[in-house]
Formats: C-alpha cells, structure tokens, sequence
C-alpha cells in the first residue's frame, strides 16, 4: 500500500497519493508514523471556489472527507463505516496537503484533515486549497484534539473554514484546532494560521 517504511519512527510509512493518505487517516492511524513524500491533491484545485466551496466545473464531483456526523463523541467515521480516533504521527515533511473538502449542511459535523486526534503528532505540513464546514466543533486540521502535538504547521489564506450551524453551546472555528474541552495536552510550536 506505501511506497517504503514499516510504520516506526526511524522508517515511517511513505505516502505518495491522495489514496494512500485517504487510507491512512480513514484507517485511524493505528499509532504508526507516516511521511508524505510529495505534495498531495485530494481535490482539482482548480474545480472549485476554495472561498464558498462551490463547484465551478460542470460534471466535476468532488471527494467529501472524513467526518463525525450526527453525534456528540469523539470518533469520526472511518473508510470502513466504523468509528475512532486518529492516533499517530504525520509528518509532512514541508509538503502541503491540497483539496480537504467538506460543506458540511448537517445538524452536527466534525470535520478536518484528522477530524478527532488523540495522542498525535502532526508536523512540518501546510493545508491549502481547501474548503471546511460544520459545527459545533471545527477546524481546518482537527476539530477535536486531546494530548497532540503541532509543531510547523501552516493553514494558509486559500484555505477556508466556516461554522455552519445554529448552535449557541460550546462553539469554535479554528484553522488547527476547534476543541479540547475532554482533556489532556496540546502544544503548538512554530505554527500559523491565516485561513478565511
């Protein structure tokens, strides 16, 4: 499935596509470290409004990702159906993730590149071109984060983020992380945000 590694930290997994990356944070991580290899394009950049997340050419069906949807936990629904959180590290190795869409419309909706992050490390990445709604937790890397580490990691202003909800309760929009009301330890080092 990866181009090289084993999943340690001296030999993280290599991921070379958008699929394999889709795989990865579907698949919850498993605690296993993973390194891009190249610039990632999950959408064509050039297909949709990155500001109002419409689609601009006709017949072009952009891919939706990951998501929790319709319940207050703090699991996300995996490329199999089922439910958990990301645990692991992603470095992106000054690579930049292009394409997360999601325009969320849904009554609850959780949404980021790793939507709920537990015991992770995300560093040297940059999110671009990409379009996030939801509520009542939401942001551009994680909505929900507890015990993470972010260290050189940059949302950029053609990055989107928008709450989409009417809820009065426990609200955030973030570029990197909405939420960590559950507890435990987040440390930002070297990070910036300048999204919309």
């Amino acid at each position: 499935v990866f181009a090289d590694g084993n999943g340690t930290e001296a030999a993280p997994y290599i991921i070379e596509t958008a699929d394999q990356l889709r795989r990865v944070v579907g698949g919850f991580g498993n605690g296993s470290h993973y390194k891009l290899a190249n610039d990632i394009y999950l959408n064509d950049i050039d297909a949709i409004d990155w500001t109002t997340g419409t689609v601009l050419e006709q017949g072009y069906e952009p891919v939706e990702w990951f998501h929790n949807e319709g319940g207050q936990t703090r699991n996300y629904i995996g490329s199999n159906g089922e439910t958990g959180t990301f645990t692991g590290t992603l470095d992106g190795d000054g690579y930049t993730v292009h394409g997360l869409w999601y325009p969320s419309t849904s009554s609850y909706s959780s949404v980021g590149l790793l939507p709920e992050a537990n015991n992770t490390t995300v560093k040297n990445l940059r999110l671009s071109h990409s379009y996030v709604t939801g509520y009542p937790y939401i942001a551009a890397i994680s909505s929900t984060a507890i015990d993470a580490n972010f260290d050189k990691v940059m949302v950029d202003d053609t990055v989107t983020v928008k709450h989409s909800g009417t809820w009065t309760e426990s609200l955030a929009t973030a570029g990197i992380v909405g939420n960590s009301q559950w507890g435990g330890t987040l440390k930002f080092t070297d990070c910036a945000v300048t999204a919309n």
